[in-house]
Protein backbone atom coordinates (compact mmCIF):
# COMPACT_ATOMS: atom_id res chain seq x y z
CA UNK A 1 0.00 0.00 0.00
CA UNK A 2 1.31 3.44 -0.94
CA UNK A 3 1.51 6.31 1.52
CA UNK A 4 0.69 9.57 -0.27
CA UNK A 5 3.29 12.28 0.24
CA UNK A 6 5.94 9.87 1.54
CA UNK A 7 9.33 9.39 -0.10
CA UNK A 8 9.03 6.30 -2.30
CA UNK A 9 12.63 6.09 -3.49
CA UNK A 10 15.22 7.56 -1.14
CA UNK A 11 17.90 6.62 -3.65
CA UNK A 12 16.22 8.69 -6.39
CA UNK A 13 15.63 11.57 -3.97
CA UNK A 14 19.41 11.73 -3.39
CA UNK A 15 20.16 11.82 -7.12
CA UNK A 16 21.72 15.15 -8.08
CA UNK A 17 20.62 17.10 -11.14
CA UNK A 18 23.21 19.26 -12.91
CA UNK A 19 21.64 22.43 -14.31
CA UNK A 20 24.95 24.16 -15.09
CA UNK A 21 24.25 23.90 -18.82
CA UNK A 22 20.99 25.82 -18.39
CA UNK A 23 22.28 29.24 -17.40
CA UNK A 24 21.11 32.34 -19.25
CA UNK A 25 23.52 35.05 -18.21
CA UNK A 26 22.98 35.36 -14.45
CA UNK A 27 19.67 33.47 -14.63
CA UNK A 28 19.74 29.80 -13.63
CA UNK A 29 17.04 27.26 -12.73
CA UNK A 30 15.71 27.14 -9.19
CA UNK A 31 13.76 24.51 -7.32
CA UNK A 32 10.69 24.27 -5.16
CA UNK A 33 10.41 21.76 -2.34
CA UNK A 34 6.67 21.25 -2.57
CA UNK A 35 3.47 22.37 -4.28
CA UNK A 36 -0.10 21.64 -3.19
CA UNK A 37 -2.92 22.18 -5.69
CA UNK A 38 -5.98 22.36 -3.42
CA UNK A 39 -8.92 21.60 -5.73
CA UNK A 40 -7.78 24.29 -8.21
CA UNK A 41 -8.91 26.93 -5.68
CA UNK A 42 -5.68 27.47 -3.76
CA UNK A 43 -2.02 26.77 -4.36
CA UNK A 44 0.58 26.42 -1.60
CA UNK A 45 4.23 26.66 -2.61
CA UNK A 46 6.54 25.14 0.00
CA UNK A 47 10.21 25.94 0.51
CA UNK A 48 12.14 24.34 3.38
CA UNK A 49 15.52 25.52 4.60
CA UNK A 50 17.91 24.46 7.35
CA UNK A 51 17.98 26.79 10.34
CA UNK A 52 19.98 29.86 9.43
CA UNK A 53 20.15 29.08 5.71
CA UNK A 54 19.12 32.00 3.54
CA UNK A 55 16.59 31.87 0.74
CA UNK A 56 18.61 33.15 -2.25
CA UNK A 57 17.29 36.39 -3.73
CA UNK A 58 16.75 34.90 -7.19
CA UNK A 59 14.79 31.96 -5.78
CA UNK A 60 12.67 34.29 -3.64
CA UNK A 61 11.92 36.50 -6.65
CA UNK A 62 10.97 33.52 -8.83
CA UNK A 63 8.68 31.96 -6.22
CA UNK A 64 6.96 35.19 -5.14
CA UNK A 65 6.39 36.08 -8.79
CA UNK A 66 4.83 32.66 -9.33
CA UNK A 67 2.45 33.32 -6.41
CA UNK A 68 1.54 36.70 -7.98
CA UNK A 69 0.79 35.02 -11.34
CA UNK A 70 -1.45 32.41 -9.71
CA UNK A 71 -3.29 35.08 -7.70
CA UNK A 72 -3.82 37.12 -10.86
CA UNK A 73 -5.80 34.14 -12.20
CA UNK A 74 -8.31 34.61 -9.33
CA UNK A 75 -7.08 31.70 -7.24
CA UNK A 76 -5.52 31.95 -3.82
CA UNK A 77 -1.81 31.27 -3.54
CA UNK A 78 0.91 31.58 -0.94
CA UNK A 79 4.58 30.79 -0.53
CA UNK A 80 5.40 29.17 2.82
CA UNK A 81 9.07 29.39 3.82
CA UNK A 82 9.84 27.09 6.73
CA UNK A 83 12.95 25.86 8.50
CA UNK A 84 14.13 22.77 10.33
CA UNK A 85 16.94 21.94 12.74
CA UNK A 86 17.95 18.57 11.23
CA UNK A 87 21.70 18.84 10.60
CA UNK A 88 22.32 15.25 9.49
CA UNK A 89 21.68 15.16 5.72
CA UNK A 90 20.95 11.41 5.95
CA UNK A 91 18.10 12.01 8.40
CA UNK A 92 14.59 12.62 7.05
CA UNK A 93 12.87 15.96 7.76
CA UNK A 94 9.19 15.83 8.73
CA UNK A 95 7.94 18.78 6.66
CA UNK A 96 4.68 19.05 8.63
CA UNK A 97 6.63 19.92 11.79
CA UNK A 98 8.96 22.51 10.28
CA UNK A 99 8.58 26.05 11.66
CA UNK A 100 7.31 28.85 9.44
CA UNK A 101 9.69 31.79 8.92
CA UNK A 102 7.34 33.80 6.74
CA UNK A 103 4.45 33.54 4.32
CA UNK A 104 4.10 35.51 1.10
CA UNK A 105 0.67 36.27 -0.37
CA UNK A 106 -1.16 39.25 -1.80
CA UNK A 107 2.19 41.02 -2.48
CA UNK A 108 3.08 40.97 1.22
CA UNK A 109 5.51 38.99 3.37
CA UNK A 110 4.05 38.19 6.79
CA UNK A 111 6.49 37.11 9.47
CA UNK A 112 5.15 34.05 11.29
CA UNK A 113 4.31 33.80 14.96
CA UNK A 114 6.92 31.86 16.93
CA UNK A 115 6.36 28.12 16.79
CA UNK A 116 3.85 28.09 13.92
CA UNK A 117 4.27 24.78 12.09
CA UNK A 118 3.90 24.30 8.37
CA UNK A 119 0.95 21.97 8.98
CA UNK A 120 -0.92 24.54 11.11
CA UNK A 121 -0.21 27.31 8.59
CA UNK A 122 -1.49 25.18 5.71
CA UNK A 123 -4.63 24.21 7.66
CA UNK A 124 -5.37 27.91 8.18
CA UNK A 125 -4.57 28.82 4.58
CA UNK A 126 -6.86 26.19 3.11
CA UNK A 127 -9.67 27.04 5.56
CA UNK A 128 -9.43 30.66 4.44
CA UNK A 129 -9.25 29.66 0.77
CA UNK A 130 -12.59 27.89 1.06
CA UNK A 131 -14.31 30.78 2.87
CA UNK A 132 -16.56 32.70 0.49
CA UNK A 133 -16.81 35.89 2.60
CA UNK A 134 -13.13 36.78 2.15
CA UNK A 135 -12.15 38.22 -1.24
CA UNK A 136 -10.25 35.83 -3.50
CA UNK A 137 -7.82 38.58 -4.34
CA UNK A 138 -6.86 41.74 -2.48
CA UNK A 139 -7.71 44.84 -4.45
CA UNK A 140 -4.71 46.74 -5.74
CA UNK A 141 -2.86 48.85 -3.26
CA UNK A 142 -4.16 52.43 -3.65
CA UNK A 143 -0.57 53.68 -3.57
CA UNK A 144 0.45 51.32 -6.37
CA UNK A 145 2.87 49.33 -4.23
CA UNK A 146 4.53 46.41 -5.97
CA UNK A 147 6.96 45.58 -3.17
CA UNK A 148 6.94 42.39 -1.09
CA UNK A 149 6.70 44.40 2.15
CA UNK A 150 3.86 46.81 1.41
CA UNK A 151 2.74 48.52 4.61
CA UNK A 152 -0.01 50.79 3.32
CA UNK A 153 -3.29 50.74 5.33
CA UNK A 154 -5.25 48.68 2.77
CA UNK A 155 -2.59 45.96 2.63
CA UNK A 156 -2.28 45.89 6.42
CA UNK A 157 -6.10 45.72 6.77
CA UNK A 158 -6.16 42.64 4.52
CA UNK A 159 -3.45 40.97 6.60
CA UNK A 160 -5.34 41.71 9.82
CA UNK A 161 -8.55 40.25 8.36
CA UNK A 162 -6.81 37.06 7.22
CA UNK A 163 -4.85 36.59 10.45
CA UNK A 164 -7.96 37.26 12.59
CA UNK A 165 -9.90 34.68 10.58
CA UNK A 166 -7.08 32.16 11.02
CA UNK A 167 -7.12 32.74 14.79
CA UNK A 168 -10.92 32.25 14.95
CA UNK A 169 -10.54 29.04 12.92
CA UNK A 170 -7.93 27.68 15.34
CA UNK A 171 -10.09 28.57 18.35
CA UNK A 172 -13.19 26.88 16.89
CA UNK A 173 -11.18 23.73 16.15
CA UNK A 174 -9.91 23.65 19.74
CA UNK A 175 -13.49 23.54 21.13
Amino acid sequence: MSSRGAIHSARRARQLHDFSGLSFGRITPTDLDGLIDYHDRAYALLELKSEGADLPTGQQLALTRLVDIIEASGRRAALFVAEHAVRDADQQVDASRTRIRWIYQQHVIVEAAAGLTLRAALDDFFAIALTPDLPAQRTECPLGHETVRCTCPRCRRYQVDVLAFAQRTRESRAK
